[in-house]
């Protein structure tokens, strides 16, 4: 399943939004774009997940001793790729990228700019502590 919405010509005021989740019976994907000043960048972001999508889903149906290993690698080559920056220099605008992946009882995040994740847990709201990441407000410039 895919969902993309907060699209200034379908009414938003200021954002573009981007949402893609793909799930299986013990497994979720979730990508959380929050893109600024145009949909360009959420728009490729999504485009290059789903390019990479039999890829990052025979990661995830892998053994759990490896997947996370394994996603990371391929994370980091998709988004450090020379393909992917060189159309990253010619989008108007930017975003921040959240990306959460679960698989039995572990959940684990790549994390670009400013999308925050919580974990919404009794415990843990005692200890205040339902922030898994921290907000990063730096702009990096190739």
């Amino acid at each position: 399943m895919g969902r993309y919405g907060g699209n200034t010509e379908s009414g938003a005021h200021k954002n573009e939004d981007g949402l893609l989740v793909w799930q299986s019976i013990s497994w979720e994907f979730v990508t959380l774009i929050d893109a600024h000043s145009s949909c360009d960048s959420a728009e490729l972001i999504i485009a290059t997940l789903k390019e990479e999508e039999n890829s990052i889903k025979e990661i995830l149906d892998s053994k759990i001793d490896v997947l996370f290993d394994l996603i990371e690698i391929l994370l980091l080559q998709i988004f450090q790729s020379d393909r992917f920056i060189d159309k990253c220099r010619s989008l108007n605008g930017e975003a921040s990228c959240l990306i959460c992946i679960r698989k039995e009882n572990v959940l684990c995040w790549f994390s670009v700019g400013d999308c925050q994740l919580f974990l919404i847990h009794g415990d843990l709201e005692k200890w205040g502590q339902v922030s898994l990441n921290q907000r990063n407000f730096q702009r990096y410039c190739a």
